[in-house]
């Protein structure tokens, strides 16, 4: 396929103006050019000799830059080009040149963070607030299902209440509010037992607990891909429906 003019223009200026093209591992996307080195180092962090283009990456992971040169030998840095051109590269050659670097980009590590959020099968617990009274207009005005604390919970969390109250024989209500005929005595409440109390509500806040899975995928082009996942649990009131 042939080059956009501009990436042509581009890639010869690089090469030194020649007309031929220059000899590259095929990493065009990230290719800067030729240019010239010597003593002191134009990429001053020396990694090795007789190494492939791959494992020069990889060893550069947190550097701007890479440079290749004579026998495969890899370089590192955060700039480039003090030296100038040169037109003498052979970037895909076993040989690629004497005190010429091939200047690359290292490839920068994008990273990938998915969240997802579920449920428990019993995603509810209950905290306990109090004894207080009610009567005839209710405190909690809502009708849940009569039965254990669990049963009266669920069945007002699923109608969308903050707030339940149990009384009397497995007596079950349900609100968004609570208090308006005022505290009863703790002892009124009798909150364990089969028989709670007469005109007293234990009232309870609903609490819902939800379970937050985030994986990070961390990749770049020429390193191993990486997977980090973290689950936590926070609880937290109902919102009012």
């Amino acid at each position: 396929a042939m080059m956009p003019a501009a990436s042509t223009a581009r890639r010869l200026q690089n090469c030194g103006g020649s007309t031929l093209p220059c000899t590259l591992p095929d990493r065009e996307d990230i290719y800067v050019g030729c240019y010239t080195d010597t003593l002191p180092r134009d990429l001053p962090v020396w990694i090795g000799a007789e190494m492939s283009f791959e494992v020069c990456m990889k060893s550069c992971a947190g550097f701007k830059y890479l440079g290749w040169q004579a026998n495969r030998n890899c370089m590192c840095g955060d700039s480039y080009g003090k030296y100038g051109t040169a037109s003498t590269c052979q970037c895909g050659a076993g040989y690629i040149g004497a005190w010429v670097n091939c200047i690359y980009e290292v490839t920068p590590r994008t990273s990938t963070i998915t969240t997802t959020t579920t449920t428990s099968a019993a995603p509810y617990h209950a905290i306990y607030l109090g004894c207080y009274k009610d009567w005839y207009d209710r405190d909690l005005p809502g009708a849940g299902t009569f039965g254990s604390l669990d049963v009266c919970m669920t069945s007002c969390a699923g109608a969308g209440y903050k707030y339940f109250g149990r009384q009397g024989n497995s007596g079950c209500y349900c609100g968004d509010s609570y208090g308006k005929h005022g505290t009863a005595s703790a002892s009124d409440c009798q909150c364990e037992a089969s028989y709670i109390g007469w005109w007293v509500n234990c009232v309870y806040e609903i609490i819902l607990e939800t379970t937050t899975t985030s994986t990070m995928t961390t990749t770049n082009t020429n390193t191993t891909t990486s997977t980090i996942k973290t689950t936590t649990t926070t609880a937290s009131p109902l919102a009012t429906k």
